[in-house]
């Protein structure tokens, strides 16, 4: 049997081997545990700013939370996670009304956060108490109006960002063109009684990250001038949009594959010895020597 080959048979009892392959149980879990491709990889200047917070540099960590703001493309994890270590510092601070205006834009993002354990007992009973100033539905709302052979559409919030929103782009063409005319908020398009015209919005928060939209570019709203206008627009977290961060499907697939060859090894090592009648209860082993 193969098990029985690889035993030390001169030295090794069979009380030890089973100690010896509860360490290599422990040791295999582990590593598994490391090939899961990660939720979310924290962006370089939010892991130093909760370094320089746990080091109670709390101006300093506020400054490496702006160079992680003002980057090209967060994700929005990262949002979230700056949004969060930035009300940290600011209650360290004692600055409380800024602490609040950081959790209520947590919830605008993130409307039913959870923490974990470390977090500090004030900013999760401020962030429920917060919360409720940003209930009902976060979203860009485009309002379209046909005037003198020209189309406008104007976007605007659903309700107050409370600075999370850096800028709303607007998109529009005539259905059938290319090219697409983009302008921050407002987009003028000249079109006549009949044409179709496809648009969507986009509001932008730090890091670039998109907050809100109101249609997309795979999936434009349509106008139809002379006819009334859609009503549509939707939070964008939670939806498919055209990050250049997306994880793609191989890391999972390596690690389903890395997984059950890993359960097949643990089983193995479980069960080799099942047919010893010298161990007697091989699930619960002793570590006695």
């Amino acid at each position: 049997m193969i098990g029985e080959d690889l035993r030390p048979q001169e030295w090794c009892t069979p009380r030890a081997w089973g100690k010896i392959k509860w360490i290599l149980v422990s040791a295999a879990m582990m590593g598994l545990w490391g090939l899961a491709p990660a939720a979310a990889f924290a962006h370089p200047a939010i892991e130093k700013s909760e370094e320089l917070y746990n080091e109670a540099k709390f101006d300093e960590a506020l400054d490496a939370l702006a160079e992680a703001e003002a980057a090209p493309e967060l994700s929005v994890d990262e949002l979230k996670q700056l949004l969060e270590v930035r009300a940290r510092v600011y209650l360290a601070k004692g600055d409380f009304l800024e602490m609040e205006t950081e959790l209520i834009r947590l919830g605008l993002v993130s409307p039913n956060h959870t923490f974990d354990r470390r977090t500090p007992p004030d900013i999760t009973r401020t962030f429920q108490q917060v919360r409720g100033r940003t209930r009902g539905s976060f979203r860009v709302e485009v309002e379209t109006k046909a005037v003198a052979g020209n189309v406008t559409f104007e976007a605007s919030l659903s309700q107050e960002a409370f600075g999370l929103v850096r800028k709303i782009e607007v998109y529009a063409r005539k259905k059938g063109v290319a090219k697409w005319t983009v302008h921050d908020t407002t987009v003028v398009i000249p079109a006549k009684i009949g044409d179709s015209v496809e648009y969507y919005a986009r509001a932008v928060g730090p890091g670039q990250v998109i907050v809100a939209v109101a249609g997309s570019k795979k999936e434009p709203l349509t106008f139809v001038v002379g006819s009334p206008e859609p009503q549509g627009g939707r939070n964008a977290f939670g939806e498919p949009s055209d990050s250049k961060r997306k994880v793609g499907a191989w890391p999972w697939i390596v690690a389903g594959v890395a997984v059950a060859a890993g359960v097949a090894v643990l089983t193995w090592l479980l069960v080799s010895d099942s047919g010893d009648g010298e161990n007697t209860n091989p699930a619960v082993p002793s570590f006695e020597f």
